[in-house]
């Protein structure tokens, strides 16, 4: 919610990719400050927190739903799939997607921290099982996942869009 970089830094790893895509065009998601911020500790880059700095985010009440959490982590397995072409070069395997419905691949990413967090709201809020919870939320981000790998796979021009150098020119393949 709070990203400064300098301009210099920020042409020199290519900029940030795709992020906040209309949902019809979902499949050239990209991720956003995630992959930027992945360049910038393989370049071995030092960050700075300044606990002085504040930021408020205002959150709708339609962004507290059951529902709103499943579209968030479909699209975070699409952000997830992007980065892994990206850092392999190319399609993942079988055996990687196969894994998915264990939520192992989403271990590292930003699932787990997200389901910490979100563990105390949901009982709060909807005094529910949180595990059947989580069961839904794994399944949209794995779903997510495959959408975006078979995007992938089946269209050449979208795997040349996501291996792109840099997307500093927006425009989406025809």
């Amino acid at each position: 919610m709070n990203f400064s970089i300098r301009k210099k830094t920020l042409f020199e790893l290519g900029g940030f990719h795709p992020d906040c895509i209309p949902k019809h065009l979902q499949r050239f998601q990209g991720d956003g400050e995630t992959g930027l911020a992945m360049k910038i500790k393989e370049k071995g880059y030092k960050a700075i927190y300044q606990p002085r700095s504040l930021i408020y985010h205002a959150i709708p009440s339609e962004r507290m739903t059951i529902s709103y959490f499943e579209e968030r982590m479909f699209y975070q397995g699409v952000c997830d799939s992007f980065g892994e072409i990206r850092r392999k070069a190319g399609l993942c395997e079988d055996k990687d997607l196969a894994s998915l419905g264990n939520s192992s691949y989403g271990e590292e990413s930003f699932l787990v921290k997200f389901v910490i967090v979100l563990k105390a709201i949901v009982n709060k809020l909807f005094n529910v099982k949180f595990k059947k919870i989580r069961e839904r939320l794994n399944q949209a981000y794995t779903e997510g996942y495959q959408f975006h790998q078979n995007e992938v796979q089946n269209d050449p021009k979208l795997l040349q869009w996501v291996l792109k150098k840099d997307f500093f020119d927006y425009r989406l393949p025809e």
